[in-house]
């Protein structure tokens, strides 16, 4: 299933700028293992002011 969103969150938990389409074309071709790796990798090493690229999988819920 692909997914249809990425958005990019601060270390701290801020969140940043939405990808743009081909950034998430890219990341689209990615296995959600690598994606998953990718985003363990950039949270051990990212300081608290550079971004991490975490992926949104679409949910029929919405959390309040």
């Amino acid at each position: 299933k692909a997914i249809s969103k990425y958005h990019k969150y601060r270390k701290d938990g801020a969140h940043g700028d939405c990808l743009n389409r081909s950034q998430v074309n890219k990341l689209n071709e990615l296995s959600p293992d690598k994606l998953q790796l990718i985003a363990l990798q950039l949270s051990d090493f990212a300081n608290h002011s550079l971004y991490v690229v975490m992926a949104i999988t679409p949910t029929r819920k919405s959390y309040q």
